[in-house]
């Protein structure tokens, strides 16, 4: 009994205009997408909808890339219309199936960066698009141009899907002792991913040998049903249907009629690819074992990667967009857009200079009249001016930017570009640790100054690694620390935590500290410009009050309601007469103390909390009969939420989690 899925993708890239004074060539952009939505997106939309509602049996499969939604929002929102009209028809026996993939239809799936970071954020730019205009959360992926290898499939497992298309290839057969039919469900190297390839003959016969051949939908039936193996992946270019194929040559008759002479094989099963997931979940399926190297497509005679970068010049332009990207991270707005425009696979798929049966289809699709040449000096250009305008923009920020001082007794590990301490340093003591790593990061790579003051736990980063007291002096001595501030003293250096030994001395000399010495030398270095982060209460007290005093906006996160009162004879070398009106006061065991939590609430500008049920317990006046929550805590957390001054921002998880993939989540 095969399976059979019929695949169709959707994509239209933006076009790199010509003009050196502008970046997208609007005008061709518009002109190619009307021409293609009139004779083939809205009459095939419409085809397969009018399919979808009188053949339940029948079932089709979709993935679009970003640019392709986009320009149909700009263009043709006709096209969003009747996508919404095939989902509508599709819904009751679950008949429509849209895929996930690069909003940029991209090669960042082969950068060099392991974690490939741009990559996944781009499947989650064209997750929330398929989302906000379609309303679906794909559970399959599809990579540009079905491109395949094992680090590609480790990082697809790891978001959440349950699929993923790729290629058909010879080498995907290559199973010691263990006969494999050609049409076989895989499973990745290393997960439990699905992998589902496609079967480039049969497919063929229809995107490509269509028009120079008699072929019939009851023959191509007879086909589907006669395939060696479980399932069968048919994939098509979208635009077969009408563009590449006219529609006076049959194309259309030719889908109208297929799904009743599928009709005519009861052993023919029609399934999308979440059907073959579920089905296989269990199976004991052949493992695909492709290197990063030997990169599997669907472009081509090969079925590589040669398509895109065949040739020097393919490898060279990819290469610098590729080196930019750190950059442009920092730069954010208008120039990471433009950026990662030029990550479409277009863009280097238009300078393919092999000749023969490949020839022709780059030619096609080349805006450029056909030449390598001028979409090559095209390409160049664009990434030079981008070069150059990133330039600016660093010379623009640097001339007077507002740094970001963030205060917490614990962090993570760090990013490199704080300094060369960074490597060294982290006293995590929980969740709150990691939080302050992950904001540093974004921070960093947003283009933001940032400086951390943190304590200097020197026996706990002597223990992480392995170094003796004399190593740790060599460190110390000759790094310059850069944006890494340390709070020394012996009180807390043999500490392994910033809360074991006696806490309230710890924060009595973190907060005379940093109140005497680091607010001022890095306020000074930024000619003013500076904002405080502080995280819980040790990092609150007097810290954030002289803030209030001088007129620096603090933002507080609150990662427990837990609050200490800091005996105020422990401050001496503060000027607390200055700061008083700032101070919330208490009496702890007969002596009169700093509110270190209360006082951090109360002079923050804005405070955030890690959760809104946090948040919102706190404000409603749960718990008031266990004291869970200080009295003191609750009261200037209510006036800052009835002043708008509040906020529920989650912590995040790392870049590299996803919800999906966890099994305790909700899908």
């Amino acid at each position: 009994m095969p399976l059979a899925t019929f695949y169709f993708q959707l994509h239209q890239p933006f076009r790199l205009d010509p003009d050196r004074n502008k970046f997208l060539w609007d005008e061709s952009n518009s002109e190619i997408f009307l021409k293609v939505a009139e004779k083939c997106y809205l009459p095939a939309l419409w085809m397969f909808a009018d399919l979808i509602q009188h053949y339940p049996a029948f079932k089709v499969t979709f993935s679009m890339s970003g640019t392709f939604m986009e320009q149909a929002e700009l263009y043709q929102p006709d096209v969003i219309k009747a996508l919404h009209e095939l989902v509508d028809e599709g819904k009751k026996n679950q008949q429509v199936e849209f895929l996930d993939e690069t909003y940029y239809h991209s090669l960042t799936s082969l950068f060099a960066d392991p974690q490939k970071q741009e990559f996944r954020d781009q499947v989650m730019l064209h997750r929330v698009k398929m989302h906000e205009i379609l309303g679906i959360l794909p559970t399959s992926f599809r990579n540009t141009e079905l491109m395949y290898n094992n680090q590609i499939a480790e990082i697809v497992a790891d978001m959440g899907y349950q699929a993923i298309l790729c290629e058909k290839r010879d080498d995907m057969f290559m199973m010691k002792n263990r006969p494999i039919s050609p049409n076989a469900v895989f499973r990745a190297k290393g997960s439990n991913l699905i992998v589902i390839p496609r079967n480039r003959e049969l497919s063929d016969d229809i995107a490509f040998r269509f028009p120079h051949s008699s072929l019939s939908a009851d023959e191509y039936a007879s086909h589907i049903a006669n395939i060696d193996g479980e399932a069968v992946l048919l994939g098509y270019d979208f635009e077969h249907i009408g563009e590449h194929i006219w529609e006076d040559k049959g194309i259309f008759e030719f889908w109208k009629r297929l799904p009743e002479a599928l009709a005519k094989y009861p052993n023919i099963v029609v399934v999308n690819p979440s059907d073959i997931a579920e089905r296989f979940k269990d199976a004991d399926c052949p493992v695909v074992d492709i290197h990063d190297l030997s990169t599997s497509s669907w472009a081509d005679k090969g079925r590589d990667t040669f398509g895109w970068l065949g040739n020097p010049t393919q490898c060279d332009l990819f290469k610098d967009i590729e080196s930019m990207e750190k950059d442009v991270r920092r730069a954010g707005g208008e120039l990471f857009t433009r950026w990662r425009h030029l990550t479409t696979s277009d863009h280097v798929y238009f300078l393919h200079e092999k000749l023969g049966e490949d020839h022709a289809v780059h030619f096609y699709f080349n805006p450029y009249g056909g030449s390598t040449a001028r979409p090559a000096q095209i390409l160049t250009r664009k990434i030079d001016d981008l070069q150059l305008m990133i330039k600016r923009f660093d010379v623009l920020k640097h001339g007077g930017k507002t740094a970001v001082l963030m205060i917490t007794p614990e962090t993570g590990r760090l990013p490199e570009d704080m300094g060369g301490l960074s490597k060294y340093i982290s006293g995590k003591s929980g969740g709150q640790g990691e939080v302050i790593s992950a904001l540093c990061e974004g921070l960093t790579e947003r283009g933001i100054d940032i400086h951390l003051v943190t304590l200097n736990l020197k026996k706990r980063f002597q223990r992480e690694l392995q170094m003796d007291e004399h190593q740790w002096r060599e460190i110390r001595y000759k790094i310059d620390p850069d944006k890494i501030h340390l709070v020394s003293s012996a009180i807390f250096a043999e500490n392994l935590s910033a809360y074991t030994g006696d806490v309230l001395l710890t924060a009595a000399e973190f907060q005379k500290e940093i109140v005497n010495n680091f607010i001022k030398e890095i306020r000074a270095k930024h000619e003013g410009r500076v904002i405080i982060h502080s995280h819980d209460w040790m990092a609150g007290g007097a810290i954030t009050a002289y803030a209030k005093a001088t007129g620096i906006p603090v933002l507080h996160t609150v990662h427990n309601v837990f609050t200490e009162h800091l005996p105020v004879d422990l401050l001496r070398g503060i000027n607390l007469i200055n700061i008083a009106e700032y101070i919330f006061l208490s009496e702890h065991e007969g002596r009169q103390a700093i509110d270190c939590q209360a006082t951090a609430i109360k002079n923050a500008t804005i405070i955030n909390f890690v959760g809104k049920r946090f948040l919102e317990e706190i404000v409603d006046d749960f718990f008031l009969d266990r004291p869970l929550v200080p009295p003191s805590v609750r009261q200037e957390v209510k006036a800052k939420y009835y002043q708008d001054s509040a906020r529920a921002i989650i912590n995040a998880p790392s870049q590299l989690m996803y919800p999906e993939s966890c099994e305790h989540c909700f899908r």
